[in-house]
């Protein structure tokens, strides 16, 4: 398979105030090509996915299509760029009205987390000057919570895809895999999806998001005073309990939660969910 771009088929930016895009799709000749072979798989074309810089701008990969059949080991490729998913393949649906195209369901299933606790105690030993001390020591033990995590699920069919556009899809899909969504007023993770197609040219999408709903503070045990513990605190929706141990600058260990997915995080993507093909939501 050989690749050649296209002179005068690069485009140029066509911006508004939110957003920029390739006005025209980047163009290349496919030539070379074994029966069957797909042409939008040759290592020189672009990936959906992949980011190209013009300028101050920096723009994705949103599609990547055969365009025109010029014979039969012959095509031209066509791949589109924007900065806000414009062009992602296929945006809806064929009938989204139609109740055997969609469906949706919410669930739930049970995740399990870690809760560090400390527990006072005493150790004895030897000073510098072979005098027999005692001093509190922190014993640590942690303990099982079960956390009942909302799932929401939606199936569709997308009818009319070609071939070279399923990698197109799962590309697109593969893109925000565990990546933090926000719709419904919450955080969700998108779970890895069912992809299959068992008819030419129709593509059935399972998609799947869980969200962590956090938790409260952890109350204390009975037959022990404020002194002889330390507890783990409130727990935010897909944050983890972390420990900054006892040493001799910090005589009494410390719980706190830590941010799994901090602002400046790449797998925290808001509207992701608004790129998925099908428009799942």
């Amino acid at each position: 398979m050989n690749v050649q771009p296209l002179l005068g088929s690069t485009g140029h930016l066509a911006r508004d105030r939110t957003s920029v895009a390739l006005s025209h799709p980047r163009r290349y000749l496919v030539t070379e090509l074994a029966i069957g072979e797909d042409a939008t798989t040759h290592p020189a074309l672009p990936d959906v996915g992949s980011e190209l810089t013009i300028g101050s701008y920096k723009v994705t990969c949103d599609r990547v299509e055969v365009e025109e059949y010029h014979s039969d080991n012959a095509v031209t490729v066509a791949a589109y760029y924007s900065n806000d998913g414009r062009f992602r393949f296929p945006e809806f649906p064929s009938n989204p009205s139609d109740p055997d195209n969609r469906s949706w369901d919410i669930g739930y299933k049970k995740s399990t987390i870690d809760v560090p606790q400390f527990f006072r105690g005493e150790r004895t030993y030897k000073d510098s000057s072979f005098a027999t001390v005692s001093a509190p020591y922190w014993i640590r033990s942690d303990w099982k919570l079960d956390i009942e995590m909302q799932v929401f699920n939606t199936r569709l069919i997308l009818d009319g895809v070609s071939q070279s556009n399923i990698r197109a899809i799962v590309q697109t899909v593969n893109g925000q895999l565990g990546k933090l969504h926000r719709f419904d007023n919450r955080w969700w993770q998108f779970q890895p999806p069912t992809i299959r197609s068992n008819k030419p040219d129709v593509v059935e999408i399972f998609y799947s998001w869980v969200h962590d709903p956090g938790n409260g503070p952890i109350s204390k045990p009975n037959g022990y005073a404020d002194n002889e513990v330390v507890l783990a605190g409130q727990r935010l929706p897909f944050w983890v309990y972390n420990v900054a141990p006892q040493t001799e600058a910090r005589p009494v260990p410390q719980i706190y939660t830590q941010d799994l997915f901090p602002e400046d995080s790449p797998y925290l993507e808001p509207n992701g969910w608004q790129n998925l093909p099908g428009n799942p939501i």
